[in-house]
């Protein structure tokens, strides 16, 4: 297919720390239209904050050089979000705004919050490759398909050290996410909960 030559064409060249500006910005756009193309093509999936989302993670794999390593939380952005949360204000909207916003600890401190997962067990999410325990996240406290996507893509950095998207797991993690059945996921959730 179109999409996995691209992505082995692609592959070599996307070690964040060997690409040029000019080339990763070649690369980036690219990419990027390869990438919508890809997820009109097989999910139908035309929503605009999807495709923005698309354009975030492109962009921040060609400006940032440095990679940032350590995702956890301040003790501040804890009590904030809880702070938020008291208050009704800590709705999707505003942690995927943080999201688009590549704050990625502040997000990390929202969307643990509104989950009840801690921010430990929420990185352990956040680093799988599958994406599959961002999806049974998301299943679980009903977050739409396109935003499951849009925070699968923005949380790239998290899963992959400065490596791009990967169209076969980008795809796979869509697919377990149609799968999984609410109840399941919410029943896996509480599991974790209880745990910690």
């Amino acid at each position: 297919s179109m999409a996995q030559g691209s992505e082995d064409l692609a592959q070599p060249l996307l070690r964040r720390d060997e690409v040029d500006e000019g080339l990763a910005r070649e690369l980036y756009a690219y990419v990027s239209e390869e990438l919508k193309f890809y997820l009109q093509n097989n999910f139908g999936i035309e929503d605009t904050s999807v495709v923005e989302a698309v354009d975030d993670v492109l962009l921040e794999f060609v400006d940032s050089t440095r990679y940032e390593r350590e995702f956890s939380p301040t003790l501040a952005m804890i009590k904030d979000a809880q702070r938020y949360k008291e208050k009704g204000l800590l709705t999707l909207k505003t942690i995927l705004g943080t999201l688009r916003r590549g704050q990625i600890k502040p997000f990390v401190a929202q969307f643990s919050t509104y989950t009840g997962l801690s921010s430990d067990d929420l990185l352990d999410i956040l680093n799988q490759p599958s994406g599959q325990g961002l999806a049974v996240a998301c299943k679980a406290f009903d977050i739409s398909k396109e935003d499951f996507i849009a925070m699968y893509l923005l949380t790239n950095r998290v899963r992959t050290h400065g490596q791009m998207v990967e169209l076969s797991g980008m795809s796979k993690a869509i697919e377990y996410y149609i799968r999984m059945r609410p109840e399941l996921a919410r029943e896996i959730i509480n599991n974790s909960l209880q745990k910690s």
